[in-house]
């Protein structure tokens, strides 16, 4: 499938669900934004409280600052399902996932990804150290400290294997001509409790490079409760969301346009690293 892009632009999706209370920061944080082109579509998933009023309140500033808002409906099916509809709309060169509860901590942050993506075509992903924010009180709890592995371009086994990798959604922007290659359909795996960070990173990050940036340009709300965030589950819903993540990754590499030979060794290597975790627990 032929994907066309319009050059410079930035294309925003975030998953909504229950976010009413929250979503003016992420919102008010992407109007602050120095970077002149980008459109974004919040997808609300199902909410029983007033996200889409929101969201929809925000149209026309939006409209007003010279981007556009569209508020898309759907029946909860999670953060994945949602992507996996956000992404047969984008029309961007690039594209940025924020969840609806965090925010941009710069007016820089996005023309800052932009100025690296577009200085090499090489680059296909370029993140930064999140700072994660207490849901209390909004204030910064820690800024994720610097490994020296973070300093590769290589990043797509350490993604793959969750080795020496840190995640989050708005703190990466990636390349789309380069998820497409790897994945021409943008079909994602859409179980509901599915995280959508591999599935928009592992084809982003196949054979191509990835530059880390030590600034903070992005803040993570720690809210209780969050499936993504879920230290304190039982032994049992450990297992459950474990297993979810597996299947998750494996239907991520049966979508990748890769060799089979190449495939199957990934998968081996996966399903080892899945036992010896279980074993562990």
């Amino acid at each position: 499938m032929e994907h066309e892009y319009i050059k410079g632009l930035v294309s925003i999706v975030t998953p909504c669900y229950n976010t009413g209370a929250l979503l003016h920061r992420l919102f008010d944080s992407i109007l602050e934004q120095d970077y002149p082109h980008i459109e974004m579509y919040a997808i609300n998933d199902g909410s029983t409280d007033n996200t889409e009023e929101v969201i929809k309140s925000y149209i026309p500033r939006f409209k007003e600052r010279g981007y556009s808002l569209e508020c898309m409906t759907q029946p909860n099916g999670g953060q994945s399902s949602a992507l996996n509809n956000g992404l047969k709309c984008i029309k961007g060169e690039f594209f940025v996932w924020p969840d609806s509860d965090d925010y941009f901590s710069s007016p820089q942050s996005i023309s800052q990804y932009v100025d690296i993506l577009s200085s090499d075509e090489g680059i296909a992903v370029v993140r930064c150290l999140p700072t994660y924010i207490d849901e209390a009180t909004l204030t910064p709890i820690k800024t994720l400290e610097w490994n020296d592995a973070y300093h590769s371009n290589d990043q797509f086994l350490n993604c793959l294997y969750c080795e020496n990798f840190f995640w989050g959604a708005g703190n990466y922007m990636v390349r789309m001509e380069a998820f497409d290659k790897a994945n021409p359909e943008r079909e994602i795996y859409v179980e509901k409790k599915a995280g959508q960070n591999w599935q928009i990173l592992l084809p982003a990050l196949y054979n191509k490079k990835c530059k880390t940036l030590k600034e903070s340009l992005f803040c993570i709300l720690e809210r209780t409760g969050s499936h993504c965030r879920a230290d304190g589950d039982s032994f049992e819903k450990q297992l459950d969301r474990f297993a979810c993540y597996d299947r998750t990754v494996i239907n991520t590499l049966e979508k990748m346009s890769i060799s089979i030979e190449e495939k199957k060794a990934y998968l081996k290597k996966v399903a080892r690293l899945s036992h010896q975790r279980d074993l562990l627990l």
